[in-house]
């Protein structure tokens, strides 16, 4: 015996398969009603059996976005309950677990001595993959629970009107501070890494290091410990959301700090190896080099100043 299946059949059942399984014997008389009902109205205006029938499920339209409506599912990933929970959720996360990873992975890469390439592409490539997986647990989570919860007020903070953002031409945006942490995480690096660099200058002869060696011992630490603490500021500016007074004099505070230790190293003949400077004979190249120690504090001096005004003249300009 030969069982005849119709367009409607396919539909009902392409439209079931969204549903659970204890909605569907009343989701499938319901819509075979729906549909019966629709094709006689249009056998009522001429149809034929067959072209009504295709003209209601063509009206009808998807079946998922059927099966959707009756099961009360979003067809999006994470709907409209969740998604402000979810937005906040990943742009903290995302702000602040990616800089450290790059930052803790890029340190302990330089202490192992690779070149600084290695260094590099370790860090940055380390924060790039944690973002991905943040993004996708994060996600995966609220996707979850979107389908899984039926009260959204047992899963989302209520809203409140002190969550309004202030409304400031100034405020601090995702993109700067990444910014600024990259470079300042890569000036950590930089500085791990310069003391394990030599250079030979004599075919088979010793490496001589570049920097003064006994930088390492004071000075360095010194200056990646203030670079850290830049870097937390960063974090704790964006979490603000704008410059304030406070957060503009602790930025003087560090960026200060930073030149004059810098500058000092520059002015007491402390920043490059004498030995380097005692192999360095080609006159031309030699004198290029002595004006290196010059331009970089005048470098220094330049964006501090630039830095220090800029924080002050922002959060100024915030309080009127």
């Amino acid at each position: 015996m030969t069982t005849t299946t119709t367009w409607t059949d396919r539909y009902i059942t392409a439209v079931l398969k969204g549903i659970p399984e204890e909605q569907r014997a009343g989701v499938s008389v319901k819509l075979r009603q729906l549909i019966d009902t629709s094709v006689l109205e249009q056998m009522s205006r001429g149809e034929n059996p067959e072209t009504a029938e295709r003209l209601v499920l063509r009206e009808l339209g998807d079946p998922m976005r059927v099966s959707a409506t009756y099961s009360g599912r979003s067809l999006s990933l994470i709907g409209p309950r969740f998604y402000p929970e979810y937005i906040r959720l990943l742009k903290l996360l995302v702000s602040i677990v990616v800089p450290i990873v790059t930052v803790v992975v890029g340190v302990t890469t330089a202490l192992t001595r690779e070149s600084v390439w290695s260094v590099v592409l370790a860090a940055l490539g380390s924060g790039f993959m944690v973002g991905i997986q943040v993004a996708f647990w994060i996600t995966l989570v609220f996707a979850v629970i979107d389908r899984r919860t039926t009260d959204s007020s047992s899963v989302t903070s209520e809203w409140d009107f002190d969550d309004l953002p202030e409304i400031t031409e100034n405020r601090i945006g995702l993109g700067d501070t990444l910014a600024s942490i990259t470079g300042l995480s890569l000036l950590v690096l930089f500085l791990l890494w310069q003391p394990t660099y030599q250079e030979s200058f004599d075919p088979g002869g010793p490496p001589i290091p570049i920097l003064n060696p006994a930088l390492s011992t004071l000075w360095i630490p010194i200056l990646i410990v203030i670079l850290l603490a830049s870097i937390t500021l960063e974090l704790i500016k964006y979490r603000t959301g704008r410059w304030t007074i406070p957060l503009a004099a602790v930025n003087s505070l560090l960026s200060l700090s930073f030149a004059f230790s810098a500058i000092f190293i520059i002015a007491s003949d402390q920043l490059l190896n004498s030995e380097f400077m005692a192999a360095i004979t080609v006159g031309e190249f030699k004198t290029f080099i002595d004006l290196i120690p010059t331009m970089i504090a005048w470098v220094i001096g330049v964006v501090t100043a630039f830095d220090v005004t800029e924080g002050w003249w922002k959060a100024l300009r915030g309080r009127t």
